[in-house]
Parts: structure tokens; C-alpha cells; sequence
């Protein structure tokens, strides 16, 4: 979906998935084959998952039509609590031979649907593939765990009243404020957030 996009009459990549996506809605039955293959990535992660689960709702409880979703929002996977007769989650399944780098190890693909989602990603070792530099993909992986750490510690933390920031190269915990929650944690990780884009911009070659 928005495989291309018509820049000159003003149509981005993103308002030609949506496009699509809305003819399908429009014009599919239950009788309908859809096939919809990574809805949502042209915008931002959360507004991505947001209109992709409301999709798939739709052709779920509105069109009752066949359906094929691909993609890489495990969130999505939770509609089967609401729909667990109709709706199966399946992914591609792998083998992996673990190693001390930060990238995991190598990857075998085997083509082969398994029931659940993939409790990894990929996405370094495609990276890989496309020849991206090694120490950018190093360094990619390396942020990669730190934010990941980062999430973990914060969920992990909530229960004891401290939170997790993300400080140049290492984790640093402080005590949360009395009452804290809500906006202040949602500020908290646009600021986790900021400080690990800012650090990627090196790796990428970025000196803005």
C-alpha cells in the first residue's frame, strides 16, 4: 500500500495508503478477499497502530469480510481479545543462532507460518543485507537496547515509585515525585525519546 506517491499534485506516500485503504473500506463486502499489507507506517507509531487496529475493527465488525493483515505492530494482535473466534495472530517463522554482538546473532528464515507473533525483530539484519555500514549498524543496535532497557526499567519501576532516565551513555534512576504520573511520564519519554534520536543522528551521517 502507498507503494508511490504523486508529490507534484500534492498526494504524499501516506495519503495514498489512506486513499487506498478507504476504497477498500468502502467497496469491500463479506464476501470480500482484503489483503492489506503494512497499514500505518507513513505516520507516526502511535497514530500508525491507531488507524491500523480501527481498519482491521472495521472489516472485523462492519464489513465481516476475509482478511489477510500484515504487519509490524504487535499491538494489533490484541484485537483477538474482542474478536477470538475470527481472528488468529500467525508469523513467519525462524531460527537464530545467538552470539555476544549486539546485533543477536544470525538468522535463518524458514518461510513457514507459525501461530502467534514474532517475539523479535529483524530489522538490523536486514540492514545488514542492504549494506548499510557495519558501525552504523552496531551503533543502530546498540541504541536500540538502551531504549529498550530504558522501557523495561520505567514499566518495571512504576510499582516502587522511581522511573528510569536515559543519560548520555548509561541508565541513570532517580526517585519519582509524590503524585507523579500521567502528562509528566508521557514528557518523561518524549525526552528518552529526543535524547536516543539525537544520539542516532551521528551514525546516520547526520550533522544537523
Amino acid at each position: 500500500m502507498g507503494a508511490s506517491d504523486s508529490i507534484q499534485r500534492g498526494r504524499s506516500t501516506f495519503l495514498e495508503e489512506l486513499s487506498e485503504a478507504s476504497h477498500i473500506l468502502d467497496k469491500s463486502t463479506s464476501h470480500s478477499l482484503v489483503i492489506i499489507d503494512e497499514l500505518g507506517r507513513g505516520t507516526s507509531t502511535h497514530d500508525g497502530v491507531a488507524i491500523a487496529h480501527a481498519t482491521l475493527h472495521y472489516l472485523l465488525k462492519e464489513k465481516r469480510s476475509l482478511t489477510l493483515f500484515v504487519t509490524h505492530y504487535p499491538k494489533i494482535a490484541d484485537i483477538q481479545i474482542e474478536f477470538p473466534i475470527s481472528v488468529g495472530a500467525y508469523h513467519v517463522s525462524y531460527l537464530t543462532a545467538e552470539s555476544d554482538s549486539s546485533d543477536g546473532g544470525d538468522v535463518t528464515y524458514l518461510y513457514k507460518l507459525k501461530v502467534g507473533i514474532s517475539e523479535r525483530s529483524f530489522g538490523f539484519k536486514v540492514a545488514e543485507l542492504a549494506q548499510v555500514p557495519p558501525t552504523c549498524v552496531s551503533r543502530a543496535a546498540l541504541m536500540a537496547a538502551k531504549l529498550e532497557a530504558v522501557v523495561s526499567s520505567r514499566l518495571r519501576d512504576r510499582s516502587v515509585g522511581r522511573v528510569v532516565e536515559f543519560g548520555g551513555d548509561c541508565i541513570v534512576k532517580r526517585s519519582k515525585p509524590p503524585g507523579g504520573g500521567g502528562i509528566e511520564d508521557l514528557e518523561e519519554l518524549s525526552t528518552v525519546l529526543e535524547e536516543v534520536f539525537s544520539n542516532l543522528k551521528p551514525a546516520l551521517g547526520d550533522s544537523r
